[in-house]
């Protein structure tokens, strides 16, 4: 029987969404590569809580004295800590590939440069990486709190996201989400106060409120209770769907099937598992073009030929590439190869 043990906003969530995800995760504790999305997100938080470090020359509020000195501790931290893990926290990363590397950086470089120019001119929280435990009657609960702030009276608790993603396109989930309900109860629990829940989705630098109620405890109750029920249970049924494709344990899953229930046992492979085609109910669909490419074709051919020869970059390079333009292979061939110059070449500094 597993022990569901401490319950957090992460167990909960990977259960519901995937028994067997849960499974693999806090009972048989494997270890897989990480998933470069999740890596830049655990990163970023570790900049934003150095951010808020005492300066020790006292020059300042905080420990970066300029956005420029903030930013070259990214630079740092990514590119010999992660990229080349000299610091040893990563036993390895499922990189799509090296360019991806690069994009994330700057992905990062954008979010923290906009989070520095923002809150440098702010009041200093009242408290960042916060942990709390409290008990929702027989359960117990664990989580951080990114950022709390008091402003106007109003406590204000702050989750920073780095998801693709704003609330913007699903606000549902913002009102609902299991992980917002723990911080308002726990904090409510312990400082005699309801607190507004604050999403902050740094690569937008837009924050989004959400409050709970009662009901949304009483839901959350309903939650632990079930989930913990199951785990007890031993139910770990997987959950297949379109998600698996975000999974990092797919390449265990690949190996393993799992009765009703719980046991799990090795999964012979019985012929070819790839994706067979149906070859007579197949056809070929027209692909949609880029959209520069979608006004040329509304053009004279005349002025469509003169465009294209002007201007370098009038189609994309990678449409020029897959045109099999021997000019356009070359600077792609360029470009990867100064991209990884750039990665793998950054000065190490201690």
């Amino acid at each position: 029987m597993a022990d569901p043990g401490v319950m957090s906003a992460s167990k909960i969530t990977t259960y519901r969404g995937c028994p067997l995800s849960y499974y693999f995760n806090y009972v048989a504790h494997l270890d897989v590569p990480q998933a470069p999305a999740k890596v830049l997100g655990a990163e970023i938080h570790i900049m934003l809580r150095k951010f808020y470090r005492k300066n020790p020359n006292k020059k300042g509020p905080y420990a970066f004295a300029s956005v420029d000195n903030f930013l070259g501790a990214w630079k740092h931290r990514w590119f010999v800590g992660v990229v080349k893990n000299k610091f040893g926290k990563y036993k390895e990363i499922a990189w799509r590939s090296k360019e991806q590397q690069g994009s994330l950086y700057v992905a990062g470089l954008k979010i923290l440069k906009s989070f520095y120019e923002k809150n440098i001119t702010l009041p200093a929280p009242i408290a960042v990486e916060k942990r709390f435990d409290v008990q929702l009657k027989e359960h117990k609960i664990r989580g951080v709190y990114d950022r709390i702030d008091i402003r106007d009276g109003q406590h204000f608790i702050t989750d920073y996201k780095t998801d693709r993603f704003s609330p913007e396109q699903n606000p549902f989930v913002l009102h609902r989400h299991p992980q917002f309900t723990i911080y308002s109860f726990a904090y409510e629990k312990l400082n005699k106060t309801r607190p507004v829940i604050a999403f902050l989705h740094l690569r937008s630098g837009k924050a989004f409120e959400t409050r709970r109620s009662e009901e949304d405890y009483n839901y959350l109750e309903e939650l632990l209770d079930s989930t913990t029920k199951a785990i007890r249970e031993d139910n770990f049924t997987p959950f297949y769907g379109f998600h698996c494709n975000l999974c990092e344990y797919v390449p265990v899953c690949k190996k393993v099937c799992i009765d009703v229930g719980s046991k799990l046992k090795k999964l012979e492979e019985k012929g070819n598992l790839g994706a067979k085609k149906v070859e007579w109910l197949s056809y070929e669909v027209e692909q949609p073009s880029g959209p520069f490419q979608r006004i040329l074709d509304r053009i004279p051919s005349d002025l469509q030929k003169f465009l294209i020869e002007k201007f370098e970059y009038a189609l994309s390079l990678e449409e020029r590439v897959r045109a099999g333009e021997a000019e356009a292979v070359r600077i792609a061939k360029e470009r990867k190869e100064a991209q990884t110059w750039k990665i793998f070449t950054e000065p190490e500094r201690d």
